[in-house]
């Protein structure tokens, strides 16, 4: 594991610069940790279930996985693609529909659970409103 070194007194903005220099794998275990600490700090099982919806949320295809799938879709809206990269491209929107699909219902889970709209939800985990919604 990576070590990051920072001041013994560091101010949230001091220590949110360090957590955007990771590296992505090692920022969704920090994520993961960070989701755990909270979950033990509030207590309870609603704290458990949000965790697990937070962890969902926050999971998805790999940087490589997404880097991939824009080169082949930019390769298909250019005409130039080949049938295994069509192939593998299916597979691809496959893996990033299903990742949606959930990520979508563990959003909708935690705005019930926390009596809150999707949209202040989403302001709230600093996610985007897609521009069609």
């Amino acid at each position: 594991m990576p070590v990051i070194h920072v001041e013994a007194e560091v101010s949230r903005e001091q220590l949110l610069e360090a957590v955007r220099a990771m590296p992505r794998p090692e920022l969704d275990a920090f994520l993961k940790e960070i989701l755990s600490l909270r979950s033990e700090r509030k207590g309870g099982q609603r704290a458990l279930e949000e965790t697990a919806l937070l962890e969902r949320i926050h999971a998805g295809p790999s940087q490589e996985q997404w880097a991939r799938f824009h080169e082949l879709s930019e390769r298909r809206r250019r005409e130039v693609i080949t049938e295994p990269e069509r192939s593998e491209l299916f597979r691809l929107v496959d893996v990033v529909e299903e990742y949606q699909a959930s990520r979508a219902e563990a959003l909708v889970a935690l705005a019930r659970l926390r009596g809150v709209p999707m949209r202040t939800l989403m302001a709230s985990l600093g996610i985007e409103s897609p521009g069609y919604v």
